[in-house]
């Protein structure tokens, strides 16, 4: 009988502590499984505020394009205009140039300009950043004429990282602290060697100022 009593003990302290190994692993589990899912939260909360910060409080845009003079090259300005209240950070803008010829778009030379510094990384405080990249348009291009007599189509492509001040002194993980901003900015562009007598025979400008260039809205 106290055989009996005394297995019947050390198989309840084996099932109480199959029992407890039981409870803890659960435990471990659920709050591994909590931390993982508090971590993503948080990463997507990042990233939704960083690119609400790069696309809605930042804003690229062609400022002037002006003849460089050489009877091929343009020169752009750019503008990035930031309405985001701290610092920025943003890495020098990649720019690629498109020009329409036909149905498809032809890529077009781009260089940096020489009428700035050669700067990585930049700071944008709230506020206006300019910028200027030189375009090459060899007269002989066959371009095609989109809606606008004798302007050429132009399309340039924009891109850079964003990451606000903010996130600087975080280590681990920085890459995380960035976003992509891309966009998409479209103009006709007056090419060289038409004279404006010639196209105000077709188009109508104020005071007969005719434009280098015409922004156009995205599309």
């Amino acid at each position: 009988m106290i055989d009996r009593v005394e297995r019947f003990s050390i198989k309840k302290k084996y099932i109480l502590g199959a029992l407890l190994v039981v409870i803890i692993a659960f435990l471990i589990d659920y709050s591994i499984g909590f931390w993982q899912s508090y971590l993503l939260k948080k990463k997507e909360e990042l990233r939704k505020e960083l690119e609400n910060i790069a696309y809605f409080q930042i804003f690229p845009d062609i400022a002037d394009i002006n003849y460089k003079g050489d009877g091929h090259t343009y020169v752009i300005k750019f503008k990035i205009e930031s309405i985001y209240p701290d610092t920025v950070y943003i890495t020098n803008p990649q720019v690629t140039a498109y020009i329409q010829t036909g149905t498809v778009w032809t890529e077009l030379p781009v260089y940096e300009s020489n009428m700035q510094g050669q700067k990585q990384i930049l700071e944008l405080k709230n506020g206006t950043y300019y910028f200027y990249r030189e375009v090459d348009i060899k007269p002989s291009i066959k371009y095609t004429e989109y809606l606008m007599p004798f302007y050429m189509h132009v399309k340039f492509n924009m891109m850079f990282f964003v990451m606000p001040k903010k996130y600087l002194d975080i280590k681990e993980n920085i890459y995380e602290n960035l976003t992509t901003r891309y966009v998409d900015l479209y103009t006709y562009l007056k090419p060289y060697g038409i004279s404006d007598e010639v196209i105000l025979k077709k188009l109508n400008f104020p005071d007969n100022n005719v434009p280098i260039f015409i922004p156009m809205p995205p599309h």
